[in-house]
């Protein structure tokens, strides 16, 4: 189902003239990380291309939108360790908008309890609005549309809420950096 939730937004973002870039855990890197980029002695030589790569898109972006599936009532491994994998000032004060779907009736509820305070930790600002997706598998299509507005009213709130904090904070990062 992450495809479909993730074409909705792509679809949401497009609308808004915004290109997002993706970074999807399963195609960057199957294998888990065994040590964080921040532990390796010498990074630039001991980290995978992935990491590295993946590192420096983090530390570009202006603001995430992290979707999730509620995994045994959590979030997926493979979002735990790619967000563990990167150092934390990489994300340190960029919002974020939190995205969960499920089968079930409840969107994905448990995972975004899951999701708020993990993303709090490692520096990433949660915006208010967030976006729990029921049922994904019968109202989301294939291609992305979501056959109840709610949802795609809701995705939209979302994004627009994530790129009004990206512009805020990056505005006020460039008058006023963080000291070291």
């Amino acid at each position: 189902m992450a495809e479909r939730v993730a074409n909705l937004f792509l679809g949401q973002f497009k609308s808004l003239g915004v290109t997002p870039q993706v970074l999807d855990p399963a195609k960057i890197s199957p294998d888990l990380t065994q040590q964080p980029l921040h532990f390796l002695k010498s990074p630039q030589d001991d980290a995978p291309k992935w990491m590295l790569e993946a590192n420096e898109t983090v530390k570009r972006a202006d603001g995430f939108l992290i979707l999730t599936p509620e995994y045994n009532c959590g979030i997926p491994p493979a979002l735990s360790n790619i967000m563990n994998a990167l150092p934390p000032p990489s994300f340190r004060h960029k919002p974020c908008g939190l995205v969960s779907y499920s089968v079930s009736t409840f969107g994905g509820m448990r995972a975004l309890t899951v999701l708020k305070p993990f993303v709090s930790e490692v520096g990433l600002v949660p915006v208010p609005t967030y976006c729990p997706i029921p049922n994904v598998n019968s109202i989301i299509d294939e291609s992305g549309a979501a056959k109840e507005s709610m949802v795609t009213d809701r995705a939209k709130q979302t994004i627009q809420e994530v790129l009004w904090y990206a512009d805020a904070l990056r505005t006020f990062r460039k008058s006023r950096p963080l000291p070291s």
